[in-house]
């Protein structure tokens, strides 16, 4: 078997079939190149792969009569665990392929990989989802269901409840008797007492005196038109000391 001439067959077909996929490396031994590797399931955010890797080849001089040199980088939706199972599971079967070119093999078992992978990650996050709504139902359930009621906790709720009531009916009676203080004295407000005229001008009192004086004199009294009782004992001296404002007029005359 002439090694090279087979390697060089396999590089010309991988190159026509992958295409921008395939890239040509450097190889210490032999040829060496790059494969895109994509799965065929799910995409991400941008619409890319969901999971994606590169598979890098190298020939050994006896390829295929031995197996090649593998190695993964540019690793996209697999972690670190995932992308060692996966390099590992193509290495075997490189082992299982010797004799036959076997890269065309390796990069579709590479895909059936990812696409494995993928499915995974989704029954996982599927899983989790179920778990956390599960979860949440339960906390529901049970906030609906509430706290069982017995006498002694309605007891210590009804108490509670009454003392509320009675803060309420207090803080609203005190707010109306306010309010009804509070309109009383809008309305009076500009007003002044017949009290306060007299106090802040006495000659109101003087004059009121003066003229109640001048009308004594023609002021024709009619007896019949009263009627006398005698249960009612009227003292006019006792009236005139017990109005302040008038006493103190007739001190200012004294």
């Amino acid at each position: 078997m002439d090694h090279a001439e087979e390697q060089a067959l396999e590089v010309e077909a991988l190159r026509s079939i992958f295409y921008d996929e395939f890239s040509e490396e450097a190889g210490s031994e032999g040829r060496a190149f790059g494969l895109l590797v994509r799965s065929s399931e799910g995409s991400g955010p941008d619409g890319s792969a969901a999971s994606e890797v590169r598979l890098r080849v190298a020939y050994t001089p006896a390829y295929p009569e031995t197996p090649p040199h593998l190695a993964l980088d540019g690793v996209v939706g697999l972690d670190e665990a995932e992308a060692a199972a996966l390099l590992a599971g193509l290495v075997a079967l490189a082992d299982g392929q010797i004799g036959m070119a076997m890269v065309f093999a390796l990069h579709a078992a590479a895909v059936d990989a990812l696409d494995a992978a993928v499915r995974d990650q989704r029954l996982r996050r599927e899983r989790e989802l179920q778990e956390l709504q599960a979860q949440l139902d339960a906390e529901e359930a049970r906030a609906r269901q509430g706290t069982s009621v017995t006498p002694e906790s309605f007891g210590r709720w009804r108490a509670g409840f009454l003392r509320e009531v009675a803060a309420d009916e207090r803080r609203i009676a005190i707010e109306r008797v306010g309010l009804k203080a509070l309109q009383r004295a809008e309305a009076n407000k500009g007003k002044t007492t017949g009290r306060a005229l007299f106090e802040k001008d006495r000659s109101l009192a003087k004059s009121d005196a003066a003229m109640m004086a001048d009308d004594d004199a023609d002021l024709v009294v009619d007896a019949n038109l009263f009627v006398r009782d005698d249960n009612v004992n009227i003292d006019d001296d006792d009236d005139d000391n017990n109005n302040a404002v008038l006493a103190g007029f007739r001190d200012d005359d004294d």
